[in-house]
C-alpha cells in the first residue's frame, strides 16, 4: 500500500478513489493489448515472437498506465487542488513497476487460454471434416449397393414369374414396400439396429414367398443393442449373401439364424452380429461387391470392426465383431 498510495494519511483516506482510477486505466489498456494480441495471433507468428511481444507490450502497457494515470490526476488537481496529495505523495514509477509483472502474468495466461481454444477448435474442425468425408464415402458405397440389391431381387422375381405368377406378384408387392423404405432413407448412411432388423425381416419375407418352407428365419437379439448405430444394409447384406449362395445356388433347406449380443458378458461395449445357416463356403469364390463393400463401410464406420466367414459342422457362420478401443 505504501508503494502504491504513499504514506500520507490524507492520501490513504482517499486511496479507494485512487485505486479505482488505476484499475479503470489498466482495464482500458488491457483491451487495447487484447486487440493487438488477436492481430498477432492471426498472423501465426512463432512462439519466440509471441514471447517477445508479450514482454514488450506488457512493459509499454504498464508505462502507459502510469503516464495516463498521472496526466489524468494532474488535470483533476488543477480543477480540485484538494486532491493534490494523491499525486504528490505517489511515485509515478511505482504504478508501472507494479503493473509490469501483472500484465506479464495476464498476457501469458491469455496466450495459453487462447492457444488452447484455437487448438481445440482446429481439432473439432478436422474431426468434422473427417466425418463429412466419411459420410460422403459411405453414401457413395451405399449407392453402389442399391442397384446391386435391385438387380438380384428383380432377377429372382423374373425367375418366379415363369413358375408361379401369383407368388411373383406378391413378391413384387413386397419388393415395392422394401424400396419405399430404401428411398425414404436413402440420404442416411447409418441406421439403428432396430430399423435395420425391420428391413431384414421384410427382405426375408420377400424371399420366403419364393423359397417357402425351405427357409426358416430366426432372430435372437439382445435388447440393449437395438439403438446401436450400424452402417445401413450391413445385416441385410449378410442375409442376402446367405440366401443367394446357400438357399439359392446350393439349394439348402434349414434355419437362417441371426443373433446379436455381447462377445463377452463382462464387456458389453464389445458386441457381435452372427448369421448362421447350412451350406458351405465355395472355394476360390469371390465374395463379390456386397461383402467387399460392407468391409469398407465397417472400416470407416467403426474404429475396430471385423467381418469373417467360417464353416463349422456344415454350417456357414458370418460374423461382424464390433469392439471398443
Amino acid at each position: 500500500m505504501l508503494l502504491l498510495f504513499g504514506d500520507e494519511y490524507w492520501t490513504s483516506h482517499f486511496s479507494i478513489l485512487f485505486a479505482i482510477t488505476v484499475v479503470a486505466t489498466s482495464i482500458v489498456i488491457s483491451l487495447i493489448m487484447r486487440y493487438m494480441y488477436k492481430t498477432i495471433m492471426q498472423r501465426k507468428v512463432p512462439v519466440i515472437l509471441w514471447a517477445l511481444s508479450i514482454i514488450i507490450l506488457s512493459v509499454l502497457a504498464a508505462l502507459a498506465v502510469g503516464q495516463i494515470h498521472y496526466a489524468l490526476w494532474t488535470v483533476i488537481v488543477n480543477i480540485w487542488p484538494k486532491f493534490s496529495p494523491l499525486v504528490t505523495s505517489q511515485p509515478i514509477a511505482s504504478i508501472s513497476l507494479f503493473l509490469i509483472p501483472t500484465y506479464l502474468a495476464w498476457s501469458c495466461l491469455y496466450w495459453l487460454i487462447t492457444r488452447q481454444i484455437a487448438l481445440t477448435q482446429a481439432h473439432q474442425h478436422n474431426e468434422l471434416l473427417s466425418l463429412r468425408i466419411k459420410e460422403k464415402q459411405l453414401a457413395m458405397l451405399l449407392s453402389q449397393l442399391n442397384p446391386h440389391f435391385m438387380f438380384n431381387t428383380i432377377n429372382n422375381i423374373r425367375s418366379l414369374v415363369r413358375i408361379d405368377g401369383e407368388k411373383a406378384r406378391d413378391m413384387l408387392s413386397a419388393f415395392a414396400d422394401i424400396m419405399r423404405y430404401q428411398f425414404a432413407t436413402q440420404s442416411n448412411a447409418a441406421t439403428s439396429v432396430e430399423k435395420e432388423l425391420e428391413f431384414v425381416e421384410a427382405y426375408v419375407a420377400l424371399h420366403q414367398l419364393q423359397l417357402g418352407k425351405r427357409l426358416n428365419f430366426n432372430m435372437d437379439i439382445a435388447q440393449e443393442y437395438l439403438n446401436a448405430a450400424i452402417p445401413k444394409m450391413a445385416i441385410q447384406l449378410l442375409v442376402e449373401n446367405a440366401i443367394k449362395h446357400a438357399f439359392g445356388s446350393q439349394g439348402v433347406t434349414g434355419d437362417l439364424t441371426l443373433t446379436i449380443g455381447p462377445i463377452e458378458q463382462q464387456k458389453p461395449d464389445n458386441w457381435r452380429i452372427t448369421l448362421t445357416h447350412p451350406g458351405r463356403i465355395i472355394e476360390n469364390k469371390k465374395t463379390g461387391i456386397g461383402l467387399s463393400n460392407l468391409r469398407n463401410r465397417l472400416a470407416m464406420f467403426f474404429d475396430n470392426a471385423q467381418l469373417s466367414l467360417t464353416t463349422q459342422n456344415e454350417q456357414v457362420i458370418a460374423q461382424i465383431d464390433i469392439q471398443s478401443k
